[in-house]
Parts: structure tokens; sequence; C-alpha cells
């Protein structure tokens, strides 16, 4: 679990109320040149079988088998999952939009939170964005970010999600050479993401 237990120190304060408040202070990330890819969508897919509702009841995530509810990855994530023989690793930040400044924008609130995970990373680079037209039924944008933590390298995506009264951070990584053979699992997961009215299942932390 060596890439559970380095990549950690990467995620510390990756919420902009925990961690900046006056969110102007942060740094952006400014993006490798890189081709802009073309827009895709995000739709749950029927195939995944295990829903994790957040302790608020108030978000989800639906995982393949091989995943599990985790509740050491942040201290402030809403849902955390990981596969532990692929050594994937998921997590959902959510914060109240009545918390944050009125005139923060989707991408702004992408360039700040990643910003603050770019900061933790030795050696890092980040793609071009995605603009996601969907994660359910929001609007998101997602980075793919590569980088060292303590020598360990470790790939990111990180996925921005805009609702009506919260912006979500979706983040997965995992190693570079379980990146390629899992990304299409790890994409899924991220577009399986969706807000709810109540709890029926599982409860995640």
């Amino acid at each position: 679990m060596l890439v559970k237990k380095i990549a950690l120190l990467s995620l510390i304060g990756l919420g902009l109320i925990s961690c900046s408040r006056g969110s102007s202070e942060q740094t952006e990330a400014s993006p490798v040149a890189s081709p802009s890819p073309t827009p895709v969508s995000l739709p749950a897919p029927p195939s995944l079988d295990r829903v994790i509702v957040s302790t608020d009841g108030a978000m989800q995530l639906t995982l393949p088998n091989g995943w599990q509810p985790e509740k050491a990855l942040h201290d402030e994530a809403q849902l955390q999952a990981y596969d532990p023989k692929k050594e994937t690793f998921a997590i959902v930040l959510a914060e109240d939009r009545a918390k944050l400044p009125a005139d923060l924008t989707l991408e702004k609130h992408s360039d700040l939170t990643r910003g603050v995970l770019v900061g933790n990373l030795t050696d890092p680079a980040v793609t071009q964005p995605t603009p996601l037209i969907r994660v359910g039924d929001h609007p998101a944008i997602q980075y793919r970010i590569t980088g060292k933590i303590q020598g360990l390298d470790v790939v990111y995506l990180h996925t921005t999600v805009e609702t009506d009264d919260r912006f979500h951070q979706i983040l997965v990584w995992t190693a570079p050479a379980q990146f390629p053979p899992n990304q299409a699992e790890l994409q899924r997961i991220i577009g399986s993401f969706r807000e709810r009215q109540s709890t029926t299942t599982e409860r995640g932390s």
C-alpha cells in the first residue's frame, strides 16, 4: 500500500474552505502544452454494482467489484474508497457554495484546488483540461496530473463538478503502471457520482 501511504501527503488541504478562506492566495497550476482533448461525458454505467453514500446522505459513488469504502484517505472527504489489489483510490470533497466567494466559477474552483495538489508534488505536469459535458446532470471539468511525492510517481485525475449548492472535487489516483489498465474503471467511478435526496444504501466516509 505504498501508493496509498505516500500519495496521501499530497492531499492535505485540498478544500478551499479548510485551507484558503481567502482563495485568491492560492497559486494556479499552469497546464503544460498538449493537444486539447475532445469533450466527453461520463455516464454511470449499469455494470457498477456497489453504492456508497456520504455520511450526510447528500451524495454517492457506485463502485465495481474489488472496491471498498475507506476512512483514512482524507480527514474531510465525504466519500472515500479504494481497491487494495489494484492500489487505486478515490475521494470526494464537497464545499458549500454559500461559504465561498459568490463569483467563484467551476473553472476557478478547479484552478485553485488543483493548484494546492500540484504544489505538493515534485516535477508536476498537468494536461490541458477535458471539459466533461456532464457528470450526472451537472457540468464538470477534469485534469490529469502526474508528479512525484517523496520520490514515488503518482497519477491523479482531478475532476470538479458544479451543482446548485456545492462544488465537488472527485479525485482518483494510482501509480503510473496501474493507470492505463484501470483508467476506464476510474472514469466510470467518477461518472457514477450523484447527489441524492435520501439514503437507502451503505454509508461511506
